[in-house]
């Protein structure tokens, strides 16, 4: 867990708070392995989980919680971001969902991961912004 609060850190400078983080990833990511998905590399980690609406029950959806790497690592890290990625998709056709989605709340770009991945770019989400 310290790797993971050193890398999310790293992203959220201001506002990380490393106890919420903590007891979300006890509580909730490691108690439900049927329906999140968390792998690491030696410079990055991805967390998956699948969700589904109760009024179209038998089509479930893998969303990408977060994907984050160290900014300090090697050049590999894209690889092995993509690697992780491909894990994600993977595992989410296994688990018979039936779309695969990524989004940043970061000011990353992650279009070009996701068109590499074969994603195609959905223009249907907004955001008002609430606080500054």
């Amino acid at each position: 867990m310290e790797w993971v609060h050193r890398l999310f850190k790293q992203r959220y400078p201001q506002d990380y708070c490393w106890h919420t983080t903590d007891v979300w990833f006890c509580h909730t990511v490691l108690n439900n392995p049927l329906s999140i998905y968390a792998a690491r590399t030696d410079d990055a980690f991805v967390l998956a989980n699948t969700t589904v609406m109760p009024w179209i029950p038998g089509k479930y959806e893998c969303h990408i919680v977060t994907i984050c790497s160290d900014e300090n690592a090697s050049a590999s890290t894209t690889w092995q971001v993509m690697k992780l990625l491909r894990a994600s998709i993977d595992w989410a056709r296994a688990r018979k969902c039936y779309v695969w989605k990524i989004s940043s709340d970061m000011e990353i770009d992650v279009t070009p991961l996701a068109q590499r991945l074969g994603a195609k770019q959905l223009l249907t989400r907004f955001a008002l912004q609430l606080i500054e």
